[in-house]
């Protein structure tokens, strides 16, 4: 099994209801959990237990994207397991230090110059243009591909590094009506333009704002991605 449930979409903050980034790969047997944004962690408890979480990917640490880390480490105090291992950037220094002195993570800071091999699937990331240092992660299990860009700008080396993944899980903020240069998120056409130079054969639009229009997104991306689709909270897309 290589699959994608939806556990956050939106960014900065979550709709009432929803939940800030985080997404749960199953890999095999095993559950990896990328990002956990606010609202994550009581969405991922509807699919696994705490305990059954083999491993964490945190791809920059906004909190948006990472805060249900820090109160993971309150659900798992007196637990009778193993360290988690958690792939993280080791910057900001505040955020990174709170998650590598819990001892219920075994952090482990992720580079561009770092291969994970992680129960049989190959991990590498590519820095990303945001506000803190900020990886895009390509996981390759079995012969697929599947890519999820982080936060970002418009980034040919986003596409290059995507390339004919079967997969793309893309940040796409905004409707174009919305966006304004400067926005350290791509909009909505940006990331179906991103997407078609890719080739990749699915295209998943999240890190939604929640002011915005979500018909008016999917219409934008799908003009130079034709079969774009917004994420679904809780909902499972097979890689």
């Amino acid at each position: 099994m290589f699959e994608l449930t939806v556990l956050g979409k939106y960014g900065p903050y979550p709709k009432r209801g929803g939940a800030t980034t985080s997404y749960l790969l199953r890999i095999g047997d095993k559950n990896v959990v990328l990002d956990m944004g606010t609202g994550s962690l009581a969405h991922l408890q509807n699919l696994i237990s705490i305990t059954e979480i083999d491993a964490i990917i945190l791809t920059h640490l906004h909190h948006d994207h990472m805060v249900d880390a820090l109160i993971l480490r309150y659900a798992l105090t007196g637990k009778d397991m193993e360290p988690i291992p958690l792939y993280t950037p080791d910057t900001p220094s505040y955020e990174y230090n709170l998650l590598d002195h819990a001892p219920c993570f075994d952090t482990r800071p992720i580079t561009e110059s770092i291969k994970v091999n992680l129960f049989g699937a190959e991990i590498t990331f590519k820095g990303m243009i945001h506000l803190v240092v900020t990886y895009a992660v390509k996981i390759v299990y079995q012969g697929k591909i599947f890519v999820f860009s982080s936060d970002t700008v418009y980034s040919p080396e986003l596409s290059a590094f995507a390339e004919n993944c079967d997969l793309l899980l893309c940040d796409s903020a905004f409707p174009i009506s919305m966006w304004k240069q400067g926005t350290p998120h791509p909009s909505a056409v940006q990331a179906g333009v991103m997407g078609n130079d890719a080739h990749a054969k699915q295209l998943i639009l999240t890190h939604i704002n929640p002011e915005a229009d979500e018909k008016e997104i999917l219409k934008d991306a799908r003009n130079f991605f034709p079969k774009a689709e917004v994420a679904e909270e809780m909902k499972s897309y097979t890689i």
